[in-house]
């Protein structure tokens, strides 16, 4: 989950709030960033490639849970209306 953090990060870099721009001064951030998020992506294609049935095993349970959050938050915002 650390990856799909930093690449929610990339779009907000850089934003402007109010009159103030507020930027991210870590030298090479964005590189290192990408870099952290292709290491991954490296290491989840390995996982699939050597356990190719227990990778779809693990899909399949996640997947089971993209019901149940739809339900969630449509019960929620039912509720909070």
């Amino acid at each position: 989950m650390y990856h799909v953090s930093e690449i929610q990060r990339l779009p907000f870099r850089e934003r402007g709030i109010g009159s103030a721009v507020v930027v991210s001064r870590a030298p090479g951030d964005r590189f290192t960033t990408m870099l952290f998020v292709l290491s991954w992506a490296e290491i989840v294609v390995s996982a699939v490639i050597a356990s190719p049935r227990n990778s779809a095993i693990a899909l399949c349970i996640m997947l089971a849970a993209l019901p149940v959050y739809y339900f969630w938050t449509r019960f929620r915002r039912a509720a909070s209306a």
